[in-house]
């Protein structure tokens, strides 16, 4: 039987991510010449990432597990695919709601081991993830201040779906895009130095909190826990300070947030464009299909 070719997409499902402003991106980046080198400093699913053409790529998060991923999508995809495709096996053999649930929670709460790390292959390890994004709440990927997974089950996306958890056609068209890609674990401040006048860089950092959302001793609570170390309000000042470093360079950047208020005052000097989109995380759903602005910001 031939495979199945496709485009090279997200293999995760990730909260955040850009596939419905994709368009939009799009076309901004259409603006500018030919792409020598892309860099998204915080990857995430990596919509944006995977439909950009470019030469070269480097991709970069602080989320160690989301690394692992991508590295093992990018040097082993046959031999993850084959675990993904037993652990989807074994997942859908259970019938009932309770008993997935439980096999879920199992596969999540690996991380409690000390040992962890030693205990499991950077591929189980990447199988592991992949699961809890496909099966867990919402696409929700969210640690506690131990760095423990603490994403519930996602019995409200789970209704009369089922969510394929071993995507062969897509892990392999990643891997094929990946082998044009240097993958970094880190800060994005590391990358800063090494920006060349040719480049393209795309952030999309965790969000400024909304108005209405609450900010706690300096740090946003508007799902952001997908490290342990958080995205503070300090954070986003340090972030502009380098969009003026690249700016200066002459590098050409794109970035999302939301259209706070505080969002007018950090980008001002930028190009500021309010774009509308759906919120997807909200434990209500009709706030999740509520309509809230947004905004591309850029130098271009």
């Amino acid at each position: 039987m031939a495979t199945t070719v496709v485009s090279p997409r997200p293999f995760i499902h990730w909260v955040g991510g850009k596939k419905q402003l994709l368009p939009i991106i799009l076309d901004k980046l259409n603006t500018l010449p030919p792409i020598t080198r892309y860099i998204e400093p915080f990857i995430g699913g990596g919509a944006v990432f995977f439909a950009v053409e470019a030469k070269r790529y480097i991709i970069n998060d602080m989320n160690e597990e989301l690394i692992n991923a991508y590295q093992c999508v990018k040097n082993y995809p046959q031999e993850l695919i084959l675990q993904l495709k037993e652990l989807e096996d074994d997942y859908y053999r259970l019938h009932t709601d309770t008993e997935q649930e439980t096999f879920y929670l199992q596969v999540r709460n690996l991380d409690r081991s000390p040992t962890f790390k030693q205990d499991l292959t950077e591929i189980m390890r990447a199988v592991r993830f992949i699961f809890i994004t496909k099966i867990g709440y919402n696409g929700l990927y969210r640690v506690n201040r131990a760095g423990l997974n603490n994403t519930p089950f996602g019995h409200n996306i789970r209704h009369n779906k089922k969510p394929t958890i071993c995507d062969a056609p897509t892990i392999i068209a990643c891997s094929q895009k990946l082998a044009r890609t240097d993958i970094y674990l880190g800060s994005y401040e590391a990358l800063i130095p090494s920006a060349k006048k040719t480049d393209v860089w795309f952030f999309d950092p965790p969000y400024i909190p909304l108005v209405e959302e609450k900010v706690e001793t300096g740090t946003q609570k508007d799902y952001v826990g997908y490290t342990k170390e958080g995205f503070s309000i300090k954070d986003q000042w340090k972030l502009v300070e380098h969009l003026h470093t690249l700016d200066r360079k002459g590098v050409k950047f794109l970035l999302t947030n939301h259209n706070a208020p505080l969002a007018q005052e950090l980008y001002r000097g930028f190009n500021i464009q309010p774009i509308m989109a759906k919120r997807s995380i909200s434990s209500d759903a009709s706030g999740r299909g509520a309509t809230l602005s947004e905004i591309l910001v850029s130098n271009f």
